[in-house]
């Protein structure tokens, strides 16, 4: 065997591609049970891998929210920067 044959590294199996892997995050938030009562559309994109600094919107409206006093209070405080809380 020569130098050159030795110093090659051995092909390895094709890594799957990265939208073939589930993105877990949002699921560990919350109890299994709690999960399977989305619907599949919502697990589906809750699920779905993005590549590295890619990003996606999801366009619709807030129907219903809660909060305490304290988030209240910080929900009318964010609101001089732009109203980032719903």
């Amino acid at each position: 065997m020569t130098a050159l044959a030795r110093s090659r590294p051995l092909p390895s199996a094709a890594a799957p591609a990265p939208t073939d892997l589930l993105d877990l995050r949002f699921r560990a938030l919350i109890s299994d049970a709690q999960w399977n009562t989305l619907p599949p559309a919502v697990r589906r994109r809750f699920s779905k891998r993005l590549p590295q600094s890619a990003s996606a919107v999801y366009a619709g409206h807030v129907v219903a929210t809660r909060m305490s006093v304290a988030g209240w209070l910080l929900a009318q405080a964010a609101r001089g920067v732009g109203a980032p809380l719903p």
